[in-house]
């Protein structure tokens, strides 16, 4: 028995390794994908810029740079174990370098004028740079895809072997009890036929779990391999028409009406916000996926990082902050700022229309438990609809009012329900929002 149950727990050691790998490789294209649109939001804001020589774009050019840097350099972190990754990688932050080098040397000409610009545009071969880096990226993509598909047969087959140490197990149980039955056949009758009975009806509601656990493991698995699987073949495509509207307009902008720009722009909107959905589709496949690797964690710095990046995407010239500090925990660090970032990015947004914004983060006991919350003065929420604040893709406000595709909070809601916490809101149209949660 002391054997068997070993292979059964060796197997599934093995199984959770192989579908770390996996995870892992899903993270590293997800940076890579991650990378290419930033690196294509920051080409089409030099682009708007050199147009309109609005210099919000540059703002915005210089946050999407930094964030093509920092994907790149998860994705050197994550294929730090793999030599011809890791020098695919340092060439394709050099073909980046390079590319923003000249997006840089554009800009600096602009200050020029317009047809300096253009004229450094024609010289410096942009189309060139830009087709290096994508084949330095697809390169690492189809590497990586390779890896996959090699972790996921691995993973199926590690699946296998656990499942039949786990009959072999059972088997070997079932054989101990019906000789054990046999021995006591002839001398307790009685207890004999109802020990059957016990032992029947056990079998039943184990076969009825068994068979519902798998039925809902596959569903969850068939259901994030679509959300990603979505999410990833629908990028190309969705980059390949953002760039050809955007040197469409950028070919006829002397000879476009009002109206034709209007529709320009809005093709461009449109694009990122479907962007930004396939991003947060992913992001909500992601959450249940990983192990949770407990460490102390300041809660304050994740709030200040998270504000640190949001101001940097949105700039706002006045906002009043009240920040408890040293909000000391034990969680997940990466899941915990995911959550974080989400709910102040929340904050951020229903605080954009408010003459003084106010965003407020502590902590306080209740009940004999620790509850964390963040508050704004924002545009707040009717409580008749609470209960659909932390479901994916639905939202209390239209489109036109605040931007958003309704997955932040659901993300939030997965990520504390995964340490054991609960999550909750309260709020009044008008008046600003609540969102409190606990830790387990």
């Amino acid at each position: 028995m002391s054997a068997a149950a070993a292979v059964v727990y060796n197997s599934g050691l093995t199984l959770i390794d192989q579908s770390q790998w996996v995870s892992h490789t899903h993270e590293v294209l997800a940076n890579l994908e991650g990378a290419e649109a930033d690196l294509n939001d920051a080409e089409s804001s030099q682009r708007i810029f050199v147009i309109t020589g609005d210099p919000i774009y540059l703002q915005r050019y210089g946050a999407q740079i930094e964030a093509t840097r920092t994907r790149l350099e998860r994705v050197r972190e994550l294929v730090a174990d793999n030599p011809p990754q890791q020098r695919k990688v340092q060439e394709l932050e050099a073909a980046v370098a390079r590319r923003l080098g000249q997006l840089d040397r554009v800009i600096q000409a602009r200050s020029s004028g317009f047809e300096s610009a253009r004229a450094t545009i024609l010289r410096e071969g942009g189309p060139q740079l830009a087709a290096e880096v994508r084949a330095r990226s697809d390169a690492i993509k189809r590497e990586e895809d390779r890896l996959l598909s090699v972790r996921q047969a691995r993973t199926n087959a590690s699946t296998q072997s656990a499942v039949m140490a786990f009959w072999g197990v059972r088997l070997i149980d079932a054989l101990m009890f019906l000789g054990l039955y046999m021995l006591t056949r002839r001398t307790v009758d009685v207890l004999r036929q109802s020990r059957d009975q016990e032992h029947l009806s056990r079998a039943e509601l184990e076969r009825r779990v068994e068979r519902r656990t798998a039925e809902l493991r596959a569903a969850n698995e068939e259901l994030e391999s679509f959300s990603y699987s979505v999410a990833h073949d629908l990028r190309s495509p969705l980059r390949h028409i953002g760039g050809l509207a955007e040197g469409l307009k950028q070919d006829l902008t002397p000879k476009l009406t009002g109206n034709e720009q209007g529709d320009f722009e809005r093709i461009e909107r449109e694009t990122r916000r479907a962007s930004r959905l396939l991003d947060d589709l992913l992001r909500l496949s992601r959450t249940t996926r990983g192990e949770l690797i407990p460490v102390q964690v300041d809660l304050s710095s994740l709030v200040v990082d998270a504000l640190r990046d949001v101001r940097a995407r949105h700039p706002r010239e006045r906002i009043d902050l009240v920040i408890k500090p040293e909000v000391m925990v034990e969680a997940d660090s990466r899941m915990l700022y995911i959550a974080i970032d989400n709910l102040i990015r929340n904050a951020w947004k229903y605080t954009s229309k408010q003459e003084v914004p106010r965003i407020e983060f502590g902590d306080y006991q209740a009940g004999g438990e620790r509850v964390f919350f963040v508050k704004d003065n924002g545009a707040g929420f009717d409580m008749d609809l609470a209960a659909r604040l932390f479901e994916p893709f639905q939202r209390l406000h239209s489109n036109q009012e605040f931007e958003g595709n309704g997955v932040g909070l659901a993300i939030c809601q997965r990520i504390i329900a995964r340490h054991g916490g609960r999550i909750w809101a309260e709020g009044k149209p008008g008046e600003g929002a609540s969102f409190y949660f606990t830790l387990g």
